[in-house]
């Protein structure tokens, strides 16, 4: 990255490689985000069904999805239905716990 001072004078900054801690295998996809009509979520959890929810910024269910195993933990959902906004999805995880995805419909 290069940086420019006000008086003109410029550094570049380290090349630093950049990774991400694939933890315990549990992180989910959900692609494209934002998005006007479809979003897929990929749910890596190894049990099923694997129930979750929308909801909207104030923490209102908007709907309740489910995907069974057979799909290979793979759904696709309309939002284009939505207001746009910003919504989170909330997929379960071991010890009932859930991590929470923020999703923006356009």
């Amino acid at each position: 990255m290069k940086q420019i001072d006000l008086n003109g004078d410029y550094t570049y900054s380290n090349i630093v490689k950049v990774s991400f801690n694939k933890g315990d295998g549990s992180e989910h996809f959900i692609y494209p985000n934002p998005s006007t009509n479809i979003i897929n979520i990929i749910a890596n959890n190894n049990f099923s069904p694997i129930n979750f929810s929308i909801t909207n910024s104030i923490g209102q269910v908007i709907s309740n999805y489910s995907i069974i195993s057979s799909s290979k933990n793979k759904t696709s959902i309309d939002i284009s239905i939505l207001p746009r906004g910003v919504y989170y999805i909330s997929i379960p995880e071991k010890n009932n716990t859930s991590k929470v995805y923020k999703i923006i419909a356009q």
